[in-house]
């Protein structure tokens, strides 16, 4: 039987924060314990908890996630901390287990949470360095998606369209969100451009 890996995940952005649970919970050694978007939340409910892995973004409106790590070992928090974030070029490696840029892959990200929950990760091989993104990441389905989006139509509108119920592109969405490492729409155009996925 393999060991479960309890996981915890607090991060601001609501959307990246769900698809990071889907990701990682279709792993069959990964269970997500707790997702908190603040980081005063998950402080005031650790007590509660039993997590082998916190993940954790920096940039963060109540208190960031510096911060939080900081509050978190003040309560002998005997878990390991993985940094998720675009600022993981700036984190001091002897606060956190690993530091990781969020342009990471998915196949890394999962890799290094074995690794650091193993104990055999190696801090230089922390993923810093920005990662190319793919446009071939993308479904045809999610393209259209983004496409769709990109003129201006609701979620609802874009069901209605592609002949999908709301739920599945909303999945379809947060997929998308995650694989291109964006929290609204705004950026998912703005990245979808420079990538050429948007169709003029």
């Amino acid at each position: 039987m393999k060991t479960e890996i309890k996981i915890a995940l607090v991060d601001d952005h609501q959307i990246f924060l769900e698809g990071l649970k889907n990701l990682l919970q279709q792993e069959n050694d990964f269970k997500i314990v707790y997702t908190a978007n603040k980081a005063i939340d998950f402080i005031k409910s650790i007590d509660n908890l039993i997590i082998d892995i916190l993940i954790v973004d920096v940039s963060m409106p109540d208190m960031n996630g510096l911060e939080l790590i900081n509050e978190i070992k003040k309560k002998q928090f005997s878990g390991r901390i993985i940094v998720l974030s675009s600022y993981a070029n700036n984190i001091d490696d002897k606060l956190v287990d690993a530091a990781v840029l969020k342009e990471v892959s998915n196949k890394e990200l999962i890799a290094v949470v074995r690794a650091v929950f193993k104990g055999t990760y190696k801090k230089e091989n922390d993923h810093k360095t920005t990662k190319i993104i793919n446009p071939a990441l993308l479904s045809s389905r999610e393209k259209e998606i983004v496409n769709l989006i990109a003129d201006g139509l609701t979620v609802i509108e874009i069901a209605e369209k592609i002949a999908l119920s709301k739920y599945t592109v909303e999945t379809h969405k947060k997929n998308i969100f995650l694989k291109l490492n964006v929290t609204n729409n705004a950026e998912l155009i703005k990245k979808a451009i420079i990538l050429g996925q948007i169709q003029f």
